[in-house]
């Protein structure tokens, strides 16, 4: 019985898939190209995926707290979290995804729930120092902060990779150029373009206490509204 038709048969002993039909020399030729584009940029670490890893490797790596002292006293270079007490997400910073207005130097800035301390996730504070002809911003010698402090908040400099210039926490009134993508309120940002965008106002959330806790120590973990200076 036969099980193979005569178009088989015909054609068995003389066609395999080995056989080059078409321009099949080019083809090998770009098969080679692709293949030593691919190693080259597998040794130079320029594959996407490798990029990926990087970006990740870098906004992830972990990062210690610091430990609270014996007054239990938030000072001036401490390292820490801003964690809202409604959601339990901490602030986050992403130095990959960048404005792409290029005058605007800055980075996208959100709200993410992986609290484990990282480079991303973490900060440190920066004094504000006032022009000498504003008298009434209250300004300390001590390396405490306190209530009704301006402040700036730096971005870990673990997060920035090779990155020399520190980038910091920055907002504007809301425009028709800056604007948060979904809520439409007062869109904040890292940037490295440091100016008086860039301070904020320590308060506590008691408006009635505010007046007479100007002045005193914050505790660590205390709760705080942080105050945009240039927009209130």
């Amino acid at each position: 019985m036969q099980y193979y038709t005569k178009q088989e048969l015909q054609g068995a002993g003389r066609y395999t898939g080995k056989c080059r039909i078409g321009n099949w020399n080019e083809n090998d030729t770009l098969d080679e190209v692709r293949l030593k584009d691919y190693i080259a940029k597998k040794e130079t670490g320029s594959l996407k995926m490798d990029k990926f890893q990087k970006r990740m490797n870098t906004a992830l790596q972990k990062v210690e707290l610091t430990s609270v002292v014996a007054d239990e006293y938030v000072r001036f270079g401490d390292v820490f979290q801003l964690e809202n007490l409604s959601s339990g997400a901490v602030v986050s910073v992403d130095v990959e995804n960048k404005d792409p207005r290029a005058a605007e130097n800055s980075c996208a800035v959100s709200a993410s729930f992986i609290l484990e301390p990282c480079a991303r996730n973490t900060f440190t504070l920066e004094k504000y120092a006032p022009p000498a002809s504003s008298v009434l911003t209250l300004t300390y010698d001590d390396d405490l902060l306190h209530y009704g402090q301006k402040v700036k908040f730096v971005v870990n400099a673990a997060a920035q990779g090779d990155a020399a210039a520190a980038i910091k926490l920055k907002s504007y009134p809301v425009s028709t150029t800056h604007f948060a993508k979904f809520s439409r309120f007062c869109e904040v940002v890292a940037s490295g373009n440091d100016s008086y965008e860039c301070v904020f106002e320590v308060l506590t959330p008691d408006p009635t206490k505010r007046l007479v806790s100007e002045g005193v120590p914050v505790m660590a973990g205390a709760p705080l509204v942080l105050l945009h200076s240039p927009t209130n």
